[in-house]
């Protein structure tokens, strides 16, 4: 986690991330959950602010090790840097769409196919976000409205589990229905956009088969 990279020079806001950090993202990875089209744009910016902000970050810290104001210093720089990454990825729509994406998945999946060893579930990992990433280009709002459910779903029970140490099985049980859960709210929410993406597919299902004819 980033609160690692917290000197211990600072061990107030070391503590009150550990804390604050889980917390935070048990809410959001919930809310992506039912209302993942809606929070999938939010996902969008902290994920292209997460790149411009921890990227330099991890390569100043191993340059120069700062400590006390020029960690702060430090940390204001990179900031700037998350903001402008995370507004300028919205000139390209597609390359944000596939990217986080990606990553959702990628970040919910693994854990969950850990009893296969790490190897295989890190190579089934890749290979589902890649294919979400894929389909969510070609069919965003279905995609959407998919990934973001289950990963939501997923990625809550996971910090569920490691914080109360549940029982695994219990938690996929419980991530699988949450996941379920949120599909259906998401459909129904965005039932006018799906409508819409069907009668897309279906009309460009017709012209292929005219040109197949």
């Amino acid at each position: 986690m980033i609160y690692k990279y917290v000197p211990d020079s600072y061990p107030a806001v070391k503590n009150a991330m550990q804390i604050m950090l889980p917390v935070l993202f048990a809410i959001f990875t919930g809310l992506s959950c039912f209302f993942g089209h809606f929070v999938h744009k939010i996902w969008n910016a902290f994920f292209f602010f997460g790149l411009g902000f921890i990227s330099p970050l991890f390569i100043f810290f191993a340059i120069f090790e700062p400590q006390n104001t020029a960690f702060w210093i430090l940390v204001f720089i990179c900031a700037a840097i998350g903001i402008v990454c995370a507004y300028y990825s919205k000139q390209l729509l597609k390359t944000q769409i596939f990217i986080t994406t990606f990553l959702m998945v990628f970040i919910a999946v693994p854990d969950y196919f850990s009893f296969l060893g790490n190897t295989a579930s890190v190579f089934i990992g890749l290979a589902l976000a890649l294919a979400a990433s894929l389909l969510s280009i070609k069919y965003k709002y279905i995609t959407i409205i998919f990934t973001t459910a289950f990963s939501g779903a997923l990625m809550l029970w996971n910090i569920i589990e490691n914080t109360f140490e549940l029982n695994h099985t219990l938690t996929v049980i419980f991530a699988l229905l949450t996941g379920i859960a949120g599909l259906a709210v998401q459909c129904y929410v965005e039932r006018n956009e799906l409508k819409k993406t069907y009668d897309e597919i279906k009309e460009k299902s017709k012209k292929a088969r005219k040109k197949i004819k």
